[in-house]
């Protein structure tokens, strides 16, 4: 997607943390529930600080890669935790 991105021209981008509502979240996971458990673990695994952290260091990779600008300089990610700002 990135290469297709900066092959079209675009300079800059945002990207977002899958952030799913709860009522999407419990649609996701009806249509998932026939799904390899590998696919299964990609959107269970979606909100853990691990996973975030490994999509920011592929998204580093690939804004370099394609000399794209990562607008407001980072992922995005709005979910919060009990009240408070996400980790």
């Amino acid at each position: 997607m990135f290469a297709s991105l900066a092959a079209a021209g675009v300079q800059s981008v945002y990207v977002e943390h899958l952030n799913l509502k709860p009522y999407i979240k419990k649609r996701l996971w009806k249509t998932l529930q026939h799904a390899s458990s590998e696919v299964q673990a990609v959107y269970s695994d979606a909100s853990t600080a691990i996973h975030r952290q490994a999509l920011h260091d592929m998204v580093m990779e690939l804004i370099g890669k394609y000399k794209l600008t990562l607008n407001l300089a980072e992922v995005l990610y709005h979910r919060k935790e009990h009240g408070s700002a996400p980790e």
